[in-house]
């Protein structure tokens, strides 16, 4: 079974478990329409949404040093406001390293979006060791700050499972993101 098999298929069982799925269903695409609002309107921060095979949480962006941008990895803030989100590794709460998903684009700080935490996205941001082949497990390291890199997967440090190979020279690789564990 490869690491996508396995992915969709521990999706599936988590659905099920949830009796009508991961939280409410999306109208819009976070993957093709970028949602970066001042006003959160009538979503609500820290909740699940789905939109096909991709799960999302409707996060706020923390002001910080390190801006959150397309492909990198979220932690939890050390607000411990639920759905407030940084790529900061020195703002993350509690000092833990607790990936809670990708952002599939860059909100500003301050603003509401929607972080990517189940299911595949094309071009996550790598270290640049170009030492990722499909079915690594990916993983946030404190010295790298936002990015991936290939690793022995934990709670603590999983992203998910690469399903191709990291893309040389653009540092980004293709990840079936899986960050349901640290929400």
């Amino acid at each position: 079974m490869s690491g996508n098999d396995r992915l969709v298929e521990a999706a599936e069982s988590i659905a099920e478990s949830f009796g009508t799925g991961l939280g409410a269903i999306l109208s819009i695409d976070p993957l093709t329409e970028d949602f970066n609002q001042a006003d959160p309107g009538n979503y609500v921060l820290g909740k699940m949404y789905s939109r096909g095979q991709r799960t999302y949480v409707f996060c706020k962006e923390v002001a910080n040093a390190v801006p959150g941008v397309a492909g990198d990895v979220a932690f939890h803030d050390d607000s411990g406001v639920r759905g407030e989100v940084t790529t900061d590794y020195s703002e993350n709460l509690a000092d833990l390293l607790r990936p809670v998903g990708v952002y599939p684009n860059s909100p500003d700080d301050g603003n509401y979006f929607f972080l990517l935490v189940l299911g595949p996205y094309a071009t996550v941001n790598n270290n640049g060791d170009d030492d990722i082949t499909a079915g690594l497990d990916i993983i946030a390291t404190a010295a790298d700050h936002g990015v991936v890199n290939a690793g022995a997967r934990t709670l603590a440090t999983g992203v998910g499972i690469a399903y191709e190979a990291d893309v040389d020279g653009a540092n980004t690789v293709g990840v079936n993101v899986n960050c349901l564990a640290n929400w």
